[in-house]
């Protein structure tokens, strides 16, 4: 269980950060197609924190919520989205990795469901 606990808080801070800088390269993007596929990742971002935040409380019967550092809004853009691009790729790695450490089937599901999910981040951001 300790093993899913310290993971799952790991994640946490990794999705909120990834929704914050989607959410500052929506607000600087120079267009309507690059503002909604910053959006639609942030609120990708934002359903994996839910779901990691239950299943955190499921866990632990508390609720976590960590002090985050806020993201340099001036950082450029083309920099951000270098550094998402390490970062989804990490999680992918990170994820499916706890997924064959679980021993909660359930946890193992979801793990490797998230694990697919930034995988898509990546293309994404990759195109």
């Amino acid at each position: 269980m300790s093993n899913d606990v310290d993971f799952i808080k790991k994640a946490i801070v990794g999705e909120l950060e990834s929704m914050q800088v989607y959410r500052i390269l929506a607000n600087d993007a120079q267009n309507e197609d690059l503002k909604d596929l910053f959006l639609n990742l942030a609120n990708s971002e934002q359903l994996h924190l839910h779901l990691l935040q239950s299943m955190y409380f499921e866990l632990t019967h508390e609720n976590y919520i960590p002090k985050m550092n806020p993201i340099d809004p001036n950082t450029p853009a083309e920099a951000l989205i270098d550094q998402q691009i390490t970062k989804e790729i990490a999680a992918i790695e990170s994820y499916q990795r706890q997924a064959t450490l679980t021993n909660n089937p359930r946890f193992k599901s979801l793990y490797t469901g998230i694990a697919n999910d930034e995988n898509i981040h990546t293309l994404k951001l990759l195109n």
